[in-house]
């Protein structure tokens, strides 16, 4: 049986949904084929033009998606980077307050 606070989360990663993006503010993934339901899943698009799943610094798994997948330097604009490396240093650091 799934303890409330799990089924809470669930239904908070499915109910906040990635909004649009602009072409520059994409963080595109090294997402392969047979793990392309997870990224849909933790609300990753997907560009068909480029034929890459991308996220934006506004999605709740943020963290645990670029660790898990990677981030397809040659697709992402460096203004999207530099937002990367901001957020992750912001999540960071509220972990770490967090665990004191």
């Amino acid at each position: 049986m799934r303890s409330p606070k799990r089924k809470s989360y669930f239904k908070k990663i499915l109910e906040n949904p990635l909004p649009p993006l602009q072409e520059d503010e994409r963080i595109y993934l090294n997402v392969t084929y047979q793990t392309r339901a997870f990224a849909q899943y933790t609300n990753c698009g997907f560009d068909r033009e480029r034929k890459l799943w991308f996220t934006g610094v506004h999605n709740s798994n943020l963290l645990y998606i670029v660790q898990h997948y990677g981030v397809n330097e040659e697709a992402t604009s460096e203004k999207a980077k530099k937002m990367l490396i901001e957020k992750t240093e912001e999540i960071k650091k509220s972990i770490y307050y967090e665990d004191r």
